[in-house]
């Protein structure tokens, strides 16, 4: 199941990629195996967000421990950026894990 967490508990606030005046959402999905967590980060990384980089950004890791997660923290300028970049984003996994399900 997928998790929402507050950024207090995250490592975002090292990262440079976010100013720390940005509203920042993350995502922790955990996937069953190794395989299928890369063929999913690789098929939604070419996507960027909809808005410019100076407005939402995001980053993408794979964690490994205890199981395979996708933790992907996205950063931007206002809450409804944030908000609406999340939902495209949620949009577009859902297709891939979709597919994945289908054919793999």
């Amino acid at each position: 199941m997928s998790t929402l967490q507050p950024p207090s508990t995250l490592d975002h606030q090292t990262d440079s990629n976010f100013p720390s005046n940005w509203h920042i959402l993350t995502l922790d999905i955990p996937i069953p195996d190794q395989r299928k967590a890369q063929i999913i980060i690789d098929a939604i990384s070419p996507d960027k967000p909809v808005k410019s980089p100076l407005l939402v950004r995001r980053s993408i890791k794979l964690l490994s421990d205890p199981v395979p997660t996708i933790r992907i923290c996205l950063g931007a300028l206002t809450v409804r950026q944030a908000r609406v970049s999340m939902d495209h984003l949620i949009s577009d996994l859902d297709l891939v894990i979709e597919t994945l399900e289908t054919f793999v």
